[in-house]
C-alpha cells in the first residue's frame, strides 16, 4: 500500500484494528499480493502490529476467489486472531451472511475447534441458500464440502457418528430439532460442532 492508501485506511477505520479494535497502523492484503491480490482499498484491512503478526503466522487453508465485505472479514479475523467463538453475527440483509458463516467454519476447522456444522433453518429459502453456498464452497473458498438436508433425527444420529461420513454440514429445520432435542445433545458430545441458528428471531 502506498502512503495515501494507508492514510485512507486509517481514516475509514477511525484508526482502529479491524480484528481487535485497538489502535491500527498496518495495512494487510486480504488476498495476498503474491497470489494476485489487488493493491487497492477493497483488498486491504487495517490491523495493529500484533494482529498483523498473528494473521501471517496463522494461515487458513481458505483460498478466496472473491473480496469479502468488511463485516465478513471482521468475523473471520476475530476467530483467527483470538480463537474465540462469538454468539451473534449481525450483518444487514443481502450482505452475505451465508458465506460469512461458511468462512467462520473454515477458520475454526483450521484451528481444530470444529469438525461438523449443524445449520438450523426456518424456511425452504434459507435451506436452499445454505445448500447452494456449501455446494459452491470450492469455487468461492478453495475447499470442497458436502452438505445434506436431514430428513429425520434417527438418520442424523446414525450418520454423524460415522468417522468416514462424506458430509460436514447438516441442515435441519427448527421443527425437526425441536421434536427430539436429546438427539442433538448426544450428537454434540460426539463431535466438535459449530451450530448456526439462521434467522432465529
Amino acid at each position: 500500500a502506498n502512503k495515501h492508501q494507508r492514510i485512507d485506511m486509517v481514516i475509514v477505520n477511525k484508526g482502529r484494528c479491524e480484528a481487535c479494535g485497538q489502535k491500527g497502523d498496518q495495512v494487510h492484503h486480504i488476498i495476498p499480493f503474491s497470489k494476485g491480490g489487488a493493491t487497492e482499498l477493497t483488498n486491504f484491512q487495517l490491523l495493529c502490529r500484533e494482529c498483523h503478526k498473528k494473521m501471517h503466522s496463522k494461515k487458513s487453508k481458505m483460498k478466496l476467489a472473491f473480496v469479502p465485505y468488511i463485516g465478513q472479514r471482521e468475523s473471520w479475523n476475530k476467530i483467527l486472531t483470538s480463537g474465540h467463538v462469538f454468539d451473534l453475527i449481525k450483518l444487514p440483509t443481502g450482505y452475505g451472511k451465508t458465506y460469512t458463516g461458511l468462512g467462520c467454519y473454515i477458520v475454526m476447522e483450521d484451528s481444530g475447534q470444529v469438525n461438523r456444522c449443524l445449520i438450523a433453518y426456518s424456511s425452504v429459502i434459507q435451506r436452499q441458500q445454505w445448500k447452494k453456498a456449501i455446494d459452491e464452497s470450492f469455487e468461492k473458498f478453495g475447499i470442497k464440502y458436502r452438505a445434506v438436508v436431514c430428513e429425520n433425527n434417527e438418520w442424523l444420529a446414525r450418520e454423524t457418528v460415522d468417522p468416514n461420513t462424506e458430509f460436514t454440514f447438516y441442515l435441519a429445520s427448527y421443527q425437526l430439532i425441536s421434536r427430539d432435542p436429546n438427539t442433538y445433545r448426544k450428537l454434540f458430545s460426539l463431535n466438535s460442532w459449530m451450530v448456526v441458528c439462521d434467522e432465529a428471531h
